[in-house]
């Protein structure tokens, strides 16, 4: 283990005392800036939370498609055996993960597993059956020590206590850290997971299910499962609380714009 990447617990506690400290305090619906009592959405908000239901998508990775083709999956393999996602990263979407990931609301977590465990149960399980453990993507160190929590874990954390599915937080970890995949093109996000993770924990002859915030190109998603395929996982599926889309197919919300593209996954 690189000593680099390890995070004093002390600073760890301190960032999620103070987290759970704000959450008691009214706050902004992150949706549209009303105020709610403690953090959440509004009731607006939230029933616009979600994806237009009317745009066919891939059966695979759940992009929008384009004259019938998937722009992600017809250039590449998919990036797990199953991909699961709550909601479209757009409007009311984008927000809420903003909030919950950039301004460290993390009482928002508990609203964003709900979506997350209703797509999962809307999507049935696989034909194998349901995972037999939950492993969230690694957060990098520099982002740890930033927010004091990885947001992928506490989704995950929470997700496995409700599902009842065994919850292995160390089954994952990373070797570096390597550049912030906001920072780099789509073309560098395709590669630039490559090396970084390693299995820390033996996944042998297990279905896994593994749990990020936003999937945008897939490559971190990628990269998990070959490294827990190589560990002797036998299937490895996508459970995500964010799409990312390359094209806006609706108008999610009544301040989000279809022709524009979705501001970059943090």
């Amino acid at each position: 283990m690189n000593p680099s990447l390890l995070i004093p617990e002390p600073i760890i506690m301190l960032h999620l005392f103070r987290a759970r400290w704000r959450d008691l305090i009214p706050a902004e619906c992150p949706g549209c800036a009303r105020r709610v009592s403690g953090q959440g959405l509004c009731p607006a908000c939230r029933g616009a939370l979600g994806r237009c239901p009317s745009v066919p998508r891939c059966a695979w990775c759940q992009h929008p498609l384009v004259q019938g083709r998937c722009p992600d999956c017809s250039r590449a393999a998919p990036a797990c055996d199953r991909i699961v996602s709550a909601f479209d990263y757009l409007g009311v979407g984008q927000r809420l993960i903003q909030a919950y990931k950039l301004q460290g609301q993390l009482s928002l977590a508990s609203l964003l597993v709900q979506e997350l465990e209703t797509a999962i149960l809307a999507a049935g399980w696989a034909a194998a059956g349901p995972p037999q453990c939950i492993v969230p993507v690694p957060a990098r160190a520099a982002a740890l020590r930033q927010r004091g929590f990885s947001p992928p874990a506490e989704v995950a954390r929470q997700l496995a206590r409700r599902l009842g599915i065994p919850y292995r937080l160390g089954a994952l970890r990373r070797l570096h850290e390597g550049p912030r995949q906001a920072a780099l093109p789509r073309s560098a996000r395709l590669t630039s997971q490559q090396g970084l993770l390693a299995s820390a924990s033996p996944v042998d002859g297990l279905r896994v299910a593994v749990v990020d915030d936003v999937m945008t190109t897939g490559a971190t998603l990628m990269a998990c499962r070959a490294v827990l395929v190589e560990a002797g996982a036998v299937q490895v599926e996508a459970w995500v609380l964010a799409r990312a889309l390359q094209f806006g197919p609706c108008s999610i919300s009544s301040s989000s714009n279809p022709k524009s593209r979705p501001t970059p996954a943090m």
